[in-house]
């Protein structure tokens, strides 16, 4: 006999199953009439919970480091991300920076939509779908050097307790420090 498993996206873990034959004849004199025989398996799962995250045109961003610029002048910056597999459940994925402030500093979008809560949820259905993610940054008028920070996506729910992706961001100030003088005298002569 030979069992085939079936490859599915599903995040499964691993999983463990019995198997009971037994062997029937209408020959009572058979020894093998009424016998059984068990064995248990053990199937491995190949998914794995993770975060992917891909550029614009939806190819994977490699790598452990994955930088973005995005400036007061309007200079925007765009990734999409999505679940490595179907999770179990749905699936919150939490946003959180060090040392920039979510709001402050910067904005989210998601999928255009400004994020106000700092979190996003997939449900199983759409594991697999793109959702874009769109970092602007807030034009003030504090004369500031570059920011760059971590922004950290953690996953919680359906199998991805605890999983993250980071990727790196700098702001950049459009603002510059100067001197006003006022050329005007302190006192009149009539």
């Amino acid at each position: 006999y030979s069992i085939e498993m079936v490859d599915d996206s599903l995040l499964e873990g691993q999983e463990d199953f019995t198997i009971t034959l037994t062997a029937e004849s209408n020959l009572e004199s058979s020894p093998f009439s009424n016998q059984t025989a068990q064995v248990t398996l053990t199937i491995t799962d190949n998914e794995e919970a993770g975060v992917i995250l891909l550029n614009t045109s939806d190819e994977a961003l490699e790598g452990d480091v994955t930088q973005f610029d995005i400036s007061e002048d309007g200079t925007t910056a765009s990734f999409k991300l999505r679940l490595a597999s179907q999770p179990s459940d749905e699936v919150t994925l939490s946003f959180a920076d060090n040392p920039a402030g979510i709001g402050t500093e910067y904005s989210i979008e998601i999928d255009n939509v400004l994020l106000v809560d700092n979190s996003i949820t997939f449900q199983p259905a759409q594991w697999n779908i793109p959702r874009v993610v769109k970092l602007v940054a807030t034009d003030d008028s504090l004369v500031e050097d570059v920011e760059t920070f971590t922004l950290t996506m953690t996953a919680d729910g359906g199998g991805f307790q605890n999983v993250s992706r980071s990727v790196i961001v700098s702001i950049t100030s459009d603002d510059t420090a100067g001197i006003q003088i006022n050329n005007k005298p302190d006192f009149i002569d009539l």
